[in-house]
């Protein structure tokens, strides 16, 4: 007999969690150097329970470079800023010493698995950047010597709803093309500035507050 077709999944594999509120959402962002080979600069993270209250301070930790990393000035000067003689950068901790600092922030939040609470991820356009990062971070240049944070197991990006036409962004972003980026949302949304932007620890906070009025 022929094999029955797939089901087509018509709500999130979150679904349950979001359902029962058992969702915490864990706000990241990291600022890099530019290159072929992109390192991190910046990494930060807030935290909100479904309700969105505030879940403790805040992550926000800059990244000593390593002393390699490939800098393109010019592209990084515009973006955030930081540069190479940056005291925040010399005076920083190497990757290998802030990443399980971010784990501890972040389990702490979620708590363990069993314990009520999942957590999810959410970055802005952040397959592209800020989850290509961690992962060569993480799985790759030090694999078996760093790790994810436990029972997180979504991620979800909220730039990816501008691109459906029933949002309500939809034609401020793509149709009028000023683009899906944070800053040009945030601005048309709460028509101001997002102050600080490409400040990692500014852009989590930016998006958090994209991400509560989609809600």
């Amino acid at each position: 007999a022929a094999a029955a077709p797939k089901q087509r999944r018509t709500v999130s594999v979150a679904d349950a969690d979001y359902r029962a509120k058992r969702l915490v959402y864990l706000h990241v962002d990291v600022e890099v150097h530019g290159g072929a080979d992109a390192g991190l600069l910046q990494l930060s993270g807030t935290a909100r329970d479904f309700s969105g209250a505030q879940l403790g301070d805040d992550f926000d930790e800059y990244v000593k470079p390593k002393p390699d990393a490939r800098w393109n000035m010019h592209v990084d000067a515009l973006c955030h800023g930081l540069l190479p003689t940056d005291r925040r950068l010399t005076s920083a901790d190497p990757v290998t010493k802030v990443w399980p600092r971010f784990v501890a922030w972040a389990e702490a939040k979620v708590g363990a698995k069993g314990g009520g609470k999942v957590g999810c991820f959410v970055w802005w356009n952040g397959v592209s950047c800020d989850l290509e990062c961690m992962h060569k971070i993480v799985d790759i240049e030090h694999y078996e010597e760093l790790r994810w944070p436990a029972n997180i197991p979504y991620s979800f990006d909220p730039c990816a709803i501008t691109y459906l036409k029933g949002c309500a962004w939809h034609k401020h972003c793509h149709e009028d093309d000023h683009g899906a980026g944070l800053e040009s949302v945030y601005e048309h949304v709460f028509q101001r500035p997002l102050e600080n932007a490409h400040s990692s620890i500014a852009d989590c906070r930016g998006q958090e507050s994209l991400r509560r009025r989609l809600a």
